[in-house]
């Protein structure tokens, strides 16, 4: 049964409860999915502050992509798994701005007590003290009994003597956000600051800036800052991106998880939260959730509130509908949605550009494949029938710009796009028909149900060729410059993977028939076109094999590409003509068992096995 291949439940809720942690995960062990890379990267580079060759960094992606829990893991993996009392120790410190901060000294009070509370508590290796959020007169009397333990006695009795004086110092939010570098820099010791929300750290509704102080404090080899928040575009457009901070941070990005991931995470939280979920469905779960691990999440959970099972399409679509309009995802949205807007600009005029822009369709007709241009005229045109009002069309241009710093829209050179979330594009939607258009909740969530139950229904069929395609691109990203055996493509030699710059699903070339191919990969002048045939008792002819030799070609001129690859999956395998044809116009292939080799080479789990699928 493919449950117990992929998650049999691990004996971790023992281990979970007796974890040692000085910031607490958000998110269980036994549900944490596919964010290893990220957590030894930020692991590795903290420690190597040690060495002086960290640079201060920012995690850029979309809200609620898990930003946070990996600061917070490697905060507490610093914090538990280093030797204290070696000169190569370094000092995790972790802070969130508040969107409430509304004068320079109450920040500046509470930075530095967050900073001297990590500060004891991990040269004191006593947890509780962060854990408890110990106060600053403990903490004064803690450290007084602890000048044995710290690097210098000296530096320790300067932090509090800073703490004591800082309503005295003319920019003392300036003198707070470089304390911690110029402790690294007096002892030589290492500390790496992290810090959440940093989009909070300009808060212009209170006129309150902190941004520019960071100057100096990022650009210290003894004391890197790791940045992070839940508004990526301004994080990169107007506070590191620019000004003072500008080149004083390197980049990561954080995606949305491959469809692999995500349905792998779906089928964990089905099983933590005891849902009735068809295993087979989980992939349909990650794929209209857009691969966002809140989503995924919120909408298991949901039907387990709700005790409604998970095991089609429209199950699927029924709980989405209620989530959207009234569930956990309403409630998070609207929250992060109206915080924004009165960030940048509460008026009557701004909610409805964005509900204006929300209605537009996401793709051109002429070109399926290309997102489509927001049309400010439009959008111009509906102020004046909606409000009786006349808005320029630069005041429209101004007003988006600042939307699309909330990660509300995309910006590309002053044209706009609805942002590729596909579950924040159907709020926007039906936010704007409650608040703008004044429709009542009920009539909204009916309308979004009917909508959903319109879609195009997949057959068992469809849903297995999925499957197999979500796992042939997890074989692709899992084996980026790495060599396969040819065997496991019927093919004589070792196939040598490529470093891919993107591996997309369902690609359209154009409207009609056999223009959309299930899998494409493309890493410079090379390209992977791919295609799932999951036909059981069946062996694919060579109709399948031309028609994914034309799609190549087409792929081919239209990429300008040198070095073309074909792969089919077809699960049964291939008929005599068809493998004869494969092996004259060198399209790769794989069988259900080759498939299962690969998947089993590269640690990645077997191919679903149907019939009793139930969690």
């Amino acid at each position: 049964m493919f449950i117990k291949q992929l998650c049999t439940p691990r004996d971790m809720l023992d281990n979970m409860n007796n974890q040692t942690w000085i910031v607490k995960n958000r998110v269980s062990d036994d549900v944490y999915t596919n964010r290893e890379e990220l957590l030894a990267y930020y692991y590795k580079v903290s420690l190597q502050t040690a060495e002086r060759l960290t640079m201060s960094n920012v995690l850029l992606g979309y809200r609620r992509m898990g930003k946070t829990e990996i600061f917070r893991r490697v905060v507490n993996k610093l914090f538990f798994e280093q030797n204290k009392k070696s000169p190569k120790a370094v000092v995790p410190i972790y802070y969130t701005f508040s969107d409430h901060i509304k004068d320079d000294l109450q920040f500046s009070i509470e930075y530095l007590e967050n900073f001297l509370r990590f500060y004891l508590g991990f040269y004191l290796n006593d947890p509780e003290l962060i854990k408890r959020a110990a106060g600053y007169n403990e903490l004064k009397d803690i450290a007084n009994n602890a000048m044995a333990h710290v690097p210098s006695v000296k530096t320790l009795k300067w932090i509090l003597d800073t703490i004591e004086t800082i309503a005295t110092f003319p920019v003392p939010a300036k003198v707070a956000v470089e304390l911690p570098r110029r402790v690294s820099d007096i002892d030589d010791t290492s500390i790496v600051v992290f810090l959440d929300e940093f989009q909070n750290a300009t808060l212009p509704q209170f006129d309150f800036s902190v941004v520019g102080y960071y100057q100096e404090g990022a650009d210290s080899p003894t004391c890197p800052h790791f940045v992070t928040g839940s508004a990526m575009s301004i994080l990169l457009m107007e506070m590191v991106g620019k000004g003072p901070l500008f080149g004083r941070f390197k980049f990561k990005r954080i995606e949305v998880m491959t469809s692999y991931y995500s349905s792998e995470l779906a089928l964990k939280v089905s099983h933590r939260y005891n849902a009735d979920i068809n295993a087979d469905i989980a992939p349909v779960i990650a794929e209209r959730c857009g691969g966002n691990p809140y989503y995924i999440t919120a909408v298991i959970q949901h039907a387990v509130e709700l005790q409604r099972p998970l095991r089609t399409e429209e199950d699927i679509n029924d709980i989405l509908a209620i989530d959207i309009t009234s569930g956990f995802i309403w409630g998070e949205l609207c929250d992060q949605l109206n915080k924004w807007i009165t960030r940048i600009n509460p008026s009557h005029i701004t909610k409805w550009i964005l509900y204006l822009a929300s209605l537009e369709e996401s793709y051109r007709d002429d070109d399926p494949g290309d997102d489509k241009e927001i049309d400010l005229n439009k959008i111009q045109k509906a102020l004046k029938e909606k409000e009786r009002v006349d808005v320029e069309i630069s005041t429209i241009r101004d007003i988006m710009v600042m939307l699309s710093r909330g990660d509300l829209l995309e910006c590309k050179a002053f044209s706009f796009y609805r942002i590729k979330d596909p579950i924040l594009c159907d709020f926007l939607k039906v936010w704007g028909k409650i608040e703008m258009d004044k429709m009542t909740f009920t009539r909204v969530k009916n309308d979004l149900r009917n909508q959903y139950y319109h879609f195009s229904k997949r057959s068992l069929d469809e849903y297995k060729g999925y499957l197999g395609e979500i796992h042939m691109s997890q074989i692709l990203l899992a084996s980026q410059r790495k060599g396969l055996p040819g065997k496991w493509f019927h093919q004589d030699q070792p196939i040598t993977m490529p470093d891919f710059s993107f591996v997309n699903h369902r690609v359209r070339l154009s409207s009609g028939l056999s223009k959309e191919i299930d899998l494409l990969g493309a890493a410079g002048p090379e390209a992977w076109v791919c295609q799932s045939k999951w036909v059981e008792n069946t062996k694919i002819g060579s109709t399948v094999l031309k028609r994914l030799l034309q799609q190549s070609m087409d792929i081919k001129e239209r990429m300008n590409l040198v070095f073309m690859k074909k792969w089919l999956f077809a699960h049964d395998g291939l008929t005599k003509d068809a493998e004869l044809f494969a092996h004259e116009n060198h399209i790769y292939w794989s069988d259900r068992a080759d498939l299962d080799a690969l998947l089993n080479h590269l640690n990645l789990r077997p191919l679903y096995s149907f019939g009793k699928s139930r969690i």
